[in-house]
Order: C-alpha cells, then structure tokens, then sequence
C-alpha cells in the first residue's frame, strides 16, 4: 500500500494530464465503494478528463482511497503506470549509478521479495568487477525497470525526490537566497528560483515533518483556487523539509500596518470577498484553516493587469475533516493563535469547534483591514473575546459599506458558533454585492412592494433614521423636479425612495449621468452616500418576511441577481 499511496501523490500532475479515459475507473471507484454515487456524479459532470482527474484527486483522502486508485489505474491504463517508472530509470540512470550500488540494490530487492530481479543484479556483481549499475539498468525490460523503480519508491523515497527535482531549481542552503520572513522553531521563508520561475520556499525542521505533511497534504488537495496560495513542490533532505509555494508581495499584516511601503492602494471590501471565496472553497473541501490571521493572508504580487489577490496561506494547523463531519475533537488541546481564536477554539470550552473558528478569525481580519489595523475586541481581547464583547466603533455609521461590514462582521463574531454565516452564505451578503446587484435589488423590492402591500408595514417600521425624517430635502432639486413630474413622493416613506432609485434607473438622463456619474455607479453611489443605512434596512426586512435575494454566477446572467420567496 505505502508505494501506491506515494505514487498517487507524487505523480499527480502526470496522472491528471495523462489519464483517458476517466470513467471506467470512476466505475470502479464506484463499484468498491470508494466513492460515493453523488461523488461519481459530480466527477463526471466534469467537462473535461483533466477536471475529472483533480476532483478525483479531491475525494481521495485516505490511503485505503488512494490505494484503491492506483489499483485502478494500473488495471484500466498500465502503460501510464509503466511509462511513468521507466521514463524515471531511463532518464536517471547515470545518476543512479553515482549514489547506488550492486550490491546494496541486490539486497534492497532481495528484501522486498524481488528475487528475480535482485539475482540479476547478483550475477552481474559475480560475473565482472568492472560490470556497473548502470551496465545493469541498460539491460532491464520495462517490467524489471517497473519493478526498480518500485523498490527505490519504497526504500530510498529522498533519492527519488531529489532526482526528480525540476530543472532550474535552486536549493535555498546553497546561499544568495533572500529570506522573506522567519517564524518559530527555526522556520524561514526563502526567495529562490523553481521551475525557471520565482517562488518562496518554507523551511521547517525535520523535528516538526508531523507539521509540515499536515501542510503538504493539504496543499495538495487544494491546487486550484486563485484566494489559496498555490502549492508546487516539496523537498526534503537530511534536516529541513522545504515546501514550495507561489511568491507573494507581502502579508496582509505588512500591507495594512507598513503603509510607506504599499505598492498601490487596494480595495479593501474586494480583499474581505477573496479572504472569504478562499475560505468557502476550503470549507467546501471539508478543511478548517484553524489558524487565520493577517500574517497568514498574502498578497499576491502583480499580475499583467496590475491586480492583486488576496491568498490563504499556512495549512500547518489546518484540519480535514471526515465526510460526515462539520465539527472536530480538541483531544490535542487548543489550536490557532489566542488573538484570532473564536472562544469555543480554546481548550477549557464545551462547545465542539467546527467551520465556524474560521469564519470567527475572519471577522476578526475582517475589522482589522476596515479599521486600518484596530482588533475587534479592543484592548483586552481574550476577556472580551469570551464574553461576546466586540468594540467595532470604527466603522462608521454614515458610510454605506462600513453599515453593511458592521451587520456581517457582527454576525461572524457571534459567540454561538450555530449563529455565525456559512462562508457561502457570507459571500451572498450585501457588503459583496456589485453596484449593479445593488441597483437591482432596490428595483426588484421597488416592484415587489407594487402589489405585496403587506410587506410595506414592516419596512416603514423604525425608518425615519433611514430616510433621514424626509428623504426629499437630501436630494438635489433637479432631482425633485424630474420625479415629481411622473407621480407624487411622500419623503417619509422608504418605499417612495425605493422608487425614486428605480424610475431614476428608467429615466437616466444625460443630465442626471453628468450630475450622478455613470450607471451603475454612480446613481447607486449618489444614493447610498446619502441615505447609508437604506440597503441594509430593506434587506433585513425582506429577509424578515421571507424574500431572499441570491447572487447568480455571471455566466449565468442575464440579470445579475434574483429574488425568492413569498
């Protein structure tokens, strides 16, 4: 088993790329109850057999899994299998014959019950002493060559690892490497050239490989998401194990506290929905980061565009998490750094922790990047971290996006883990809504309200803050005017602003474009830099009665976002 586990892993590019067809092993799979029937729906819903290959590879978790796979494959496409070890022995072979010997190869295969083939190596020992291993390999079929290729897996996996190292890498210990950052246990973090590209590369000492597998395992399952930081190799040598990863310009820690060195100014609510897209995508793989903070947020360098991404990195206390499960055991005490944990995290609470101490962490990041560097629960954080008492007064009433923060960020701080949004569900709220999903919900509630007169009583509930006692006197005059000319307005009434906002969308003229801005932008900016609090509180009250609205995928869009409901 060990060998097919570690084949499985270590090829795993190849066996992406190179496997077709993908189905007869999906029914296989199947078959031995390996996965489950809504997993192999899934996976073959798939549009191509490289997409089909990498959520395979995503519900292979356990060895029994991975085993099973191989077993597969070797059934369904042997001469991958094959081809993959003899290309390693044909390609290697000179410099396998500087760390092996006759001898010692005799013996390993010998051990592992290859009696054939270790005789071989036997007679060529007996037959002539300038006989070499390489002399040897030259005469192997590909059967034996598989079955070398096999022992030196199990045997010498290091050797394995470092000849197949790709072409262009430097090792980090060979000098005049950068080092981006340290951390405890003598951990580093390197710049060094990988694959002809630059790349950090994660130091940690052999001590700590319980640590760094944990890390490697799940970088592995998560390759393909633009808000996790990308994985790409690993190495290990006599004291380090070395992880290789996608370079980024800084943490977010670094971005938010060292502003003289910002290479340009990011949109901070842009960065709160890529933190959480990275976080819903680990949650939908069943892991739990257990460990978010701003110094494990990077930021991605610059790409053609000149755009930066927000990307979740160190998975060293990350936790995957049974199918069945949403919860873990804290049977190795607590986990996560004290300032960032959510309360049931820690060792001395009841309450079994699950998805929600990343969403808790992430209200945390979230305040800390809208307060420009402030904690949400102020200077005694432990104490009023377990009594629920978050101080978020900067985030200011008067601005639209900090009403809409402050409603999730208070949501994600909840102290009952049961209360706190989903990740998913947290990517639906109205802070991460476009100005076009804006404008076409307040439209949509508009019409709605035409002909459901029963929801009008809940909304006018508690709105004169919302309206601003009458919301008429805070609008310009020409806009009056041109309102007015169509129907009367009471400015008392949030649902005669609501169709002030939509006859406003219908009648965009030039004149309102010059006065406003471009729409969406600016009709939806003209409106919520002056009544801040009027999405929220429409929002609420529908959500209250049971009309939900729900963000479409844009390839899916004719419009941007649908209401349901009553």
């Amino acid at each position: 088993m060990d060998y097919a586990v570690r084949f499985v892993e270590c090829h795993r590019a190849e066996i992406i790329q190179r496997t077709t067809p993908v189905d007869p092993i999906l029914d296989i799979l199947l078959m031995k109850n390996i996965i489950s029937h809504e997993m192999y729906t899934v996976i073959r819903a798939a549009l191509t057999s490289q997409e089909k290959m990498r959520s395979l590879y995503t519900a292979l978790q356990s060895r029994q899994s991975k085993a099973a796979f191989y077993e597969a494959l070797k059934q369904q496409n042997p001469y991958l299998v094959r081809d993959l070890a003899v290309s390693f022995v044909d390609k290697h072979r000179d410099e396998l014959n500087k760390h092996m010997d006759l001898k010692s190869t005799a013996d390993e295969l010998n051990s592992q019950g290859h009696t054939e083939l270790s005789s071989k190596f036997k007679e060529a020992l007996i037959t002539s002493i300038n006989t070499t291993l390489s002399d040897v390999l030259e005469t192997l079929d590909e059967p034996e060559k598989e079955v070398l290729y096999t022992s030196l897996k199990v045997q010498n996996p290091h050797l394995v690892q470092k000849l197949d190292m790709p072409k262009g890498f430097i090792l980090p210990f060979f000098g005049g490497n950068k080092i981006l950052g340290t951390g405890s246990e003598d951990t580093i973090v390197y710049k060094a050239k990988f694959d002809e590209r630059t790349v950090a590369v994660k130091r940690v000492k052999k001590e700590l490989v319980k640590i760094a597998l944990i890390e490697l395992e799940l970088l592995r399952t998560l390759d393909d998401h633009p808000n996790v930081v990308r994985y790409f190799y690993n190495w290990v040598d006599d004291k380090y194990q070395y992880i290789i990863l996608e370079l980024a310009s800084s943490t977010l820690k670094e971005y938010i506290e060292e502003k003289d060195k910002r290479i340009s100014e990011l949109d901070p609510v842009s960065l709160l929905q890529q933190i959480m897209s990275g976080l819903a995508y680990l949650h939908l793989h069943k892991i739990v980061h257990r460990d978010i903070k701003p110094t494990n947020i990077l930021l991605s360098l610059p790409d053609m565009k000149g755009n930066v991404k927000a990307m979740i990195s160190d998975f060293g206390l990350g936790k995957q998490l049974d199918q069945d499960n949403s919860t873990y055991s804290k049977g190795s005490g607590s986990v996560g750094t004290l300032r960032w944990m959510a309360p049931e995290a820690h060792e001395s609470e009841s309450v079994k922790p699950g998805y929600g101490v990343d969403i808790f962490s992430a209200g945390c990041v979230f305040y800390y990047v809208l307060s420009d560097g402030s904690h949400a629960f102020g200077k005694n954080i432990l104490r009023n971290i377990f009594t629920g008492k978050h101080e978020l007064d900067k985030l200011k009433a008067d601005v639209h996006q900090h009403v809409l923060a402050k409603h999730l960020i208070v949501r994600m701080l909840s102290l009952d883990p049961k209360s706190r949004p989903t990740a998913e569900t947290a990517l639906h709220h109205p802070l991460f809504w476009d100005s076009w999903q804006q404008l076409d919900f307040m439209q949509e509630i508009s019409d709605l309200l035409e002909y459901q007169k029963d929801k009008l009583t809940h909304l006018e509930e508690n709105s004169s803050d919302v309206v601003k006692e009458d919301w008429t006197k805070h609008i310009t005059d020409g806009l009056m005017k041109d309102l007015q000319r169509r129907r009367p307005y009471d400015g008392h009434k949030v649902q005669h602003l609501l169709r002030a906002i939509r006859n406003s969308k219908h009648h965009y003229s030039d004149k309102r474009k010059e006065e406003m801005g471009p729409i969406p932008e600016g009709l939806v900016s003209y409106f919520t830099t002056r009544f801040p609090t009027l999405l929220l509180h429409t929002y609420e009250v529908m959500i209250q009665c049971g009309v939900i609205p729900k963000l479409l995928p844009q390839n899916q869009s004719s419009g941007r976002l649908v209401i349901t409901g009553p």
